[in-house]
């Protein structure tokens, strides 16, 4: 809420009527140049500065600035009568011109210099330059005609009685008014600066009571009549400053630029644009008018002459600027234009062509009838750029990988676009054969399997691709990109850096997938997944030592569904990422009832999937579980894959380290498999791994087999990593494990996986019993 005295501008102009009426009777009622006289000459002017300054709070910068301008105009004028009251008091004022007028002069130029401000800063600088311009037209024209029918008459006398500098400064006072009254007309018809309604009528009053009032004093010089503090010319200029001040109450906190008022007729701004537009051949029309009538003294009238080739070569520049203007205007909308048509038909980050202008070259290869091929790309591991290294370094990969798709094109018979996010697309043209489709396939992959050098960075992403080709797999765009999908998301389901070709059988298996992904999202909130624990028994002792944690779903009314079914599904659609937070919570959970039940300590192994770890708040997640079950946190064990210590890098081993220091252990899972190394494990720093189960199944009849078991099992004791055998059947693996130094034995030989009844009931005393 405002605290100022000059928050109600009614009451303002109201107190300042009263001013002005009381004022014009003082003027006569006492002497000339008494004290009170001189105090209400310092008083408008003083309070006027006030309500200006206080008026240049608010608003755009260049219109606080405007009217702190008028405001410190204003103040110079009161320190003019400030200075007259120090002449009167020392001795009389000298003869003009003084310091007086100097600074009356200085207060009419700072006026003059703010409406200049306003009116460049409102515009461009062609547009304000063309409004200036405009400005001058008006005031030669209306100066002339003042000249001519008012000034004329009697500038005989004035030259006649006093001095070029007296002429000077007295003249000055008018032609400043004129000058303000033409900008102030300008702006109410050019519709563009838009004060409020109350200050526009103050202002425009204000400057009119000036004009008047130095069109009196200029008067009385010519006259040669003594100007006083008491002179009753001076009641104007107290009503002139008061209507300026007050007007800038009105604008307190006025917007840039306001909106039209409500129902304006729109007619009425453009009929403000044509007589801007015909402003300088009205004048010009004016002027031939005022000489025709004058026109038996035209050889007087050399004034008239010259002003009215001002006014034509002030035209002549207007024109050009205006056609300058419409030039660059052409230019810009061309550039719009373009512009436009660029972000229609393509992406503003790859700069490739994008999904709407793909499909409609696919549109077209419909039309011609002719076979042609799609391959979709997708970036493997793209949400991780993102999330782990920020969207900056993702724009980068999205403009490397344009960059070297675009490099492969090298005839019209291939078309690089951008679908969106991490997917790219290619149009194969002309009946291409299957071999060559799959060379521009494996040319993509090709290039996008090189590093990604990125400053400091150095990222590896590979690409999976599938293939439609028209017409056989679809038989329009939407129908082609859609089997081109299906393709690659079973490229995708073998592995990375894979492609493949729609095949007509992917329609059911995608239909029945789609059907599969909506029931597993529902299958959390339905109460469907089940979790199941398979013993990890010790095989020197036969001593239960732990349980892998085993997820199962039962759809209601239904068979249980493999996890081999659901599981991909779930890594494949990002469902991974709740379902493995619900299991870990839920895993913890019931560990914590069976310690309260008094089972023995064991290790809880938890699978984490590598889409989890992805994730930002991994960790806090993970530990937030931890904290509020209350499990202690050195009995559970994540088990991670090889193709997660692969690919992940630097910000899953942070990760993992961090949970390590929490208590956590690691261990990898399904070892052998991949292409891990023994440095990894040592990055990772695994306390244990899990021999496959691929080794494990022919081991007792596979030479080959037999030698990875005992060499895995030989480097572990090196290394001082516990191991585990999952999948273990028979009595053959069991011995032949335990004799090589196996740690901890798990499969069907001891127990299929429980439910957590049958666990507790399982795990009995803590020791189960030794094979014969």
């Amino acid at each position: 809420m405002l605290t100022s005295p000059f928050r109600n501008p009614r009451a303002w102009l109201a107190a300042s009527i009263v001013f002005m009426l009381i004022q014009l009777p003082l003027l006569y009622g006492l002497t000339e140049d008494s004290l009170l006289h001189f105090a209400i000459n310092i008083a408008a002017p003083a309070v006027a500065s006030l309500m200006l300054l206080h008026g240049g709070q608010s608003g755009a910068l260049h219109r606080r600035v405007f009217w702190r301008l008028l405001g410190i105009g204003t103040l110079i004028y009161a320190a003019a009568w400030l200075l007259r009251l120090l002449f009167h008091l020392t001795g009389g004022v000298p003869s003009s011109p003084n310091p007086i007028d100097y600074l009356w002069n200085i207060q009419g130029l700072l006026y003059i210099v703010a409406f200049c401000y306003l009116l460049l800063k409102e515009w461009s600088y062609a547009q304000g330059t063309r409004f200036l311009l405009d400005c001058a037209i008006m005031i030669l024209l209306l100066g002339t005609i003042v000249w001519e029918y008012v000034l004329e008459p009697h500038i005989t006398t004035l030259l006649a009685g006093q001095p070029w500098s007296v002429i000077f400064v007295s003249a000055f006072y008018p032609v400043a008014d004129f000058v303000m009254i033409c900008f102030l007309l300008l702006v109410l018809y050019s519709q563009r600066i838009r004060f409020p309604a109350g200050t526009l009528a103050l202002l425009g009053i204000g400057l009119a009571c000036f004009w008047a009032a130095d069109c009196y004093y200029l008067n009385m010089i010519v006259s040669q009549e003594n100007y006083s503090a008491g002179s009753p010319v001076n009641a104007l200029y107290s009503a002139a400053l008061l209507f300026i001040g007050v007007s800038a109450l009105y604008a307190r906190g006025d917007p840039a630029v306001e909106p039209a008022e409500p129902g304006a007729r729109p007619g009425g701004i453009a009929a403000n644009k044509w007589l801007l537009v015909l402003l300088p051949y009205v004048s010009i029309f004016a002027l031939v008018i005022v000489i025709l009538f004058k026109r038996e003294q035209l050889h007087e009238m050399k004034e008239m002459l010259v002003v009215g080739s001002l006014i034509a070569v002030l035209t002549v520049i207007r024109q050009i600027m205006v056609i300058l203007e419409n030039e660059a205007l052409i230019r810009q909308k061309e550039h719009m234009l373009a512009e436009t048509e660029f972000l229609a038909h393509y992406d503003t980050l790859s700069r490739l062509p994008n999904r709407n202008f793909f499909e409609k070259k696919l549109s077209e290869g419909y039309e011609a009838e002719r076979p042609f091929a799609i391959l979709l790309i997708d970036l493997n591991r793209f949400k991780y750029v993102n999330d782990t290294y920020g969207l900056h370094i993702g724009d980068d990969v999205i403009r490397a990988t344009a960059a070297r798709l675009q490099s492969l094109v090298d005839t019209d018979s291939l078309l690089i676009a951008r679908q969106g996010g991490d997917e790219f697309s290619v149009l194969v043209r002309g009946g291409i054969s299957n071999e060559g489709i799959e060379a521009v396939a494996e040319a993509c992959i090709g290039v996008l399997s090189e590093p990604f050098r990125l400053g400091s960075l150095e990222l590896r992403i590979t690409a999976s691709i599938g293939i439609a080709r028209a017409p056989y797999d679809g038989g329009s765009s939407s129908q082609l990109l859609r089997s081109a999908h299906m393709a690659l998301i079973k490229a995708k389901s073998r592995g990375l850096s894979q492609y493949g070709f729609y095949q007509p059988e992917m329609a059911e298996a995608t239909a029945k997938k789609t059907r599969m992904e909506q029931m597993l999202r529902q299958a959390l909130e339905k109460n469907e997944l089940l979790l199941h624990y398979q013993p990890q028994i010790c095989a020197q002792t036969q001593a239960l030592v732990g349980a892998e944690v085993l997820v199962r779903w039962q759809p209601a009314g239904q068979p249980m569904v493999s996890p081999a079914q659901f599981i991909p599904l779930a890594e494949e659609t990002g469902l991974i990422i709740p379902i493995g937070e619900w299991i870990f919570r839920r895993a913890c959970e019931q560990y914590v009832k069976w310690r309260a039940q008094g089972m023995r300590d064991i290790l809880l192994s938890v699978n984490v999937s590598p889409h989890q770890i992805e994730e930002a708040d991994f960790v806090e997640r993970f530990v937030a579980i931890i904290e509020e079950t209350g499990i202690d946190a050195s009995r559970v064990v994540l088990e991670i894959t090889e193709s997660l210590a692969i690919q992940e890098g630097e910000d899953a081993i942070r990760k993992l380290k961090t949970l390590k220091q929490r208590g956590l252990q690691v261990s990898m899972d399904d070892f052998g498999t991949g292409y891990s190394s023994l440095g990894v494990l040592k990055l990772y720093q695994v306390d244990s791994l899990k021999i496959a189960r691929e080794f494990i199944r022919d081991l007792t009849d596979d030479h080959e087999q037999r030698t990875i078991v005992n060499a895995i099992l030989a480097m572990a004791a090196s290394m001082k990593l516990k191991v585990i055998a999952e999948g273990v059947e028979t009595k053959e693996q069991f011995d032949h494990l335990r004799l090589q130094g196996c740690d901890w034995i798990q499969g069907f030989y001891f127990s299929k996986p429980l439910s957590a009844e049958d666990f507790a009931r399982f795990a009995g005393g803590g020791r189960l019993f030794v094979i014969a």
